[in-house]
């Protein structure tokens, strides 16, 4: 019963247009996503596809709280609709296992693209150039044979890794810090083959920053084909011969390498075949001394100065400030220390909780987004730990309101959202590459060494002779 009236509740009574999780929008979009992947129930079951993708949306949000400890907190909040119905009479841990392996990841991807989609592209904003940055992490998952065999270990100098880890490679407007595109794999999985893929996608009107890990001929060949524009970083390896001299740091190059053949011109000797590339490239220095080199496929050096490119390059960085958030802020644990992000221990619920991850941010960006018009300043100026503080306290009495105050309240949390502002700018800040503690004096622990549940054997020993107890 209570299942029931929780549906019909997100199906009638939220109507706010706004940007909000919950929201009609919102839940029109969850529902045709569900239809989309086919993971309607055909017949009636006390957990619902629409519950659990409710529920799985609610993880991350409530990263310090066990998964049914979550779906009673989604509960509790409407449980004025059917006050007499017992709380999670019939729904247990078990079941709400099996419901999010039924359900699969296959909606919240869906779900993810919709909203991405619903949102649009952003404004230009460099030379009329929409600006992203494209950059990879890898998260690790919980230690368990089917998430190591579905994503893989990678090695370490001492052994192997503690957890199983997924790599994903992610597209951020870096005005708005959302994600418009994002693609997951093995930890095995190669960042550029999955950069280029995400590139194809882009036109003309993007411009896209890159880490010098992304760097290969084949990303830039993939860039000049698709007629999109990139500044990349490049490694001292690399060898550009100049063409030409704009000014200081500011040169036009010629790289070399090879691109492989149409298949109608392969032979079994003969596979790639020698390819050259125009590009331009820009030197310079930072304040630690060390030279940076940038190979850009904007190569009109009149609309684009060279000092304006090595500036924006510097956004790349908003990049890594949302993987900071993803991990150190929205999916943590408010007690001891966490090393995981994901709950699950299979690859399928695994990838379910990164989509609704990347999904729940996202919609709280873009309700960040509106809560930074209303106070006339930069999404960015707004904190999103204090965001997350203010949606999560009150998320329960506005999904628990009646219909008629629910719009005063939705108000009133943008309102307070507003508030969160920073109260200084960010302040220009390097962060090298180490750690505090490198060390640890205890020995590797083996998956043999985990926990076993048995009523261990007591035996009686005697330590001292007969002459010692008399003494």
């Amino acid at each position: 019963m209570l299942h029931r009236h929780l549906t019909e509740f997100l199906e009638t009574r939220t109507q706010s247009q706004q940007p909000i999780l919950f929201s009609h929008a919102c839940m029109a979009e969850a529902e045709a996503a569900i239809r989309e992947t086919q993971r309607v129930e055909q017949r009636k079951r006390c957990l619902p596809a629409l519950v659990v993708l409710l529920l799985s949306l609610n993880l991350p949000l409530f990263r310090n709280l066990s998964v049914p400890d979550v779906y009673k907190l989604l509960v509790n909040a409407f449980r004025d609709i059917d006050s007499s119905d017992p709380l999670d009479d019939n729904v247990t841990d078990e079941a709400i296992v099996k419901a999010r392996r039924r359900l699969g990841f296959q909606p919240l991807e869906s779900l993810f693209r919709r909203g991405c989609e619903r949102r649009g592209e952003p404004a230009p904003s460099f030379h009329n150039f929409k600006l992203w940055a494209m950059d990879g992490s890898r998260f690790n998952v919980p230690d368990s044979a089917e998430n190591e065999v579905g994503f893989g270990r990678p090695g370490a100098s001492r052994g192997e890794t503690a957890f199983p880890q997924m790599l994903a490679v992610t597209l951020v407007d870096v005005v708005s810090h959302a994600v418009a595109d994002i693609l997951f794999s093995g930890c095995r999985g190669s960042e550029k083959l999955m950069a280029i893929q995400i590139l194809r996608t882009l036109g003309p009107d993007d411009l896209t920053l890159l880490d010098r890990g992304f760097a290969s001929f084949d990303l830039l060949k993939t860039a000049l084909d698709a007629q999109t524009q990139v500044v990349v970083r490049i490694s001292d390896n690399w060898k550009p011969t100049i063409i030409r001299r704009f000014g200081d740091g500011d040169y036009l190059v010629r790289i070399r390498g090879r691109v492989d053949l149409p298949l109608a011109q392969q032979t079994a000797r003969k596979k790639t075949q020698p390819c050259e590339l125009v590009l331009r490239m820009i030197c310079y220095t930072a304040d630690n001394g060390g030279t940076i080199r940038l190979l850009t496929t904007l190569r009109n050096h009149q609309e684009t100065s060279a000092q304006e490119l090595a500036e924006l390059y510097n956004l790349r960085w908003e990049c890594e400030l949302v993987y900071d958030e993803l991990k150190n802020h929205l999916a943590v644990v408010n007690h001891g220390v966490s090393q995981l992000v994901f709950r699950s221990k299979k690859p399928a619920t695994v990838m379910q909780e990164a989509y609704a991850l990347f999904h729940t941010y996202n919609t709280i960006r873009e309700m960040m987004c509106h809560a930074a018009r209303m106070a006339r300043c930069s999404p960015l100026q707004l904190s999103l730990a204090g965001t997350l503080n203010v949606i999560k306290l009150s998320m329960p009495t506005i999904l628990g309101a009646p219909a008629e105050a629910r719009e005063a309240l939705i108000k009133r949390l943008y309102k307070d959202m507003a508030r969160c502002r920073l109260l200084r700018t960010r302040r220009p800040r390097r962060y090298p590459r180490k750690v505090k503690i490198k060390m640890s004096a205890f020995q590797v622990k083996r998956s043999r060494d985990k926990q076993s549940y048995h009523k261990p054997k007591i035996r009686l020993i005697d330590l001292y002779s007969p002459n010692e107890k008399s003494a």
